[in-house]
This record gives C-alpha cells, sequence and structure tokens, in this order.
C-alpha cells in the first residue's frame, strides 16, 4: 500500500522537513508499505509553493492512503491534501491509528470488501477529530 505523508513544510528549514517526513516514511516502510514523501517530489526544495502542490497533489492522488503528521493543522498544503483526500474517500491516518491501520492491512490482504466498512469508519473518527482540533486546537493532545 502507498501511503502519501502529509505535514507542515513552510517555515521549517529543509533538513527539519526531511527529518519529520523520514521520521514516519521509516515507520511505513519497516510496516512493509511504500512511503510516498513529498519531500522526494523531485522539485527543489526552494522551488514555488504551487509548484510543490501540483506535484505532490499528483502525488496523494496516486497513493492509497494519507498519513498526518502532528503538525499538520499548521499548513496550508496539508489541509488542501487533506480535503483531496476525504473527497476520493482516502483511509486518513495519523499517529493514533498509523500503526494499527498499517498491521491490518497487513492483515487482511485479500479481505479488501469486509475491510473496506472498518476502514471508513476509522476514516470517519478521524476526520471528525481533526476537525475538533480544527476548531479548538487546545484539544489536540485530548485526542
Amino acid at each position: 500500500m502507498d501511503v502519501y505523508i502529509s505535514g507542515k513544510i513552510s517555515g521549517k528549514t529543509q533538513q527539519e522537513a526531511e527529518a519529520d517526513f523520514g521520521k514516519y516514511a521509516e515507520i511505513i516502510q519497516a510496516a512493509g508499505h511504500t512511503p510516498v514523501n513529498p519531500m522526494k517530489n523531485g522539485l527543489p526544495f526552494d522551488a514555488p509553493w504551487e509548484d510543490h502542490m501540483e506535484r505532490d497533489l499528483e502525488m496523494l492522488r496516486a497513493s492509497d492512503a494519507i498519513c498526518l503528521l502532528p503538525d499538520w493543522v499548521e499548513s496550508c498544503g496539508a489541509k488542501i491534501e487533506l480535503h483531496q483526500a476525504l473527497e476520493i474517500r482516502m483511509p486518513v491516518l495519523n499517529d493514533s491509528n498509523l500503526r494499527l491501520y498499517l498491521e491490518q492491512a497487513n492483515h487482511q490482504g485479500v479481505q479488501q470488501e469486509d475491510s473496506r466498512s472498518k476502514i471508513l469508519r476509522n476514516i470517519e473518527r478521524s476526520y471528525q477529530m481533526q476537525q475538533r482540533t480544527i476548531k479548538d486546537p487546545s484539544q489536540k493532545h485530548n485526542l
């Protein structure tokens, strides 16, 4: 499964962003899945934001799930990516469900039809938690 990583990049140094995204790429890869890292989109780090977003959204649409880094709420780009992922009913992963979801995906294999409703419930729960965080950022740590 290809998992697109989404989070804040603008305002960070290249090294900071690479470290943040790299940490989650390692988790995804260790679970036997393919991380899709926008830090490796083929564009220079200092390319225009719009160019990055265009390329990143292409990468997102070709993925199977999106993983939101803890700082995603501070990023306009990540919010756009989340909106796109929800429009195409893509599973939304975050710190609280990433490892469990990847583990389940490994065990479910060909049982996709049975897991579809469970995945949709997880997406809905994640989306509701994220909406609460957007409305009241102080709730972020209470999830």
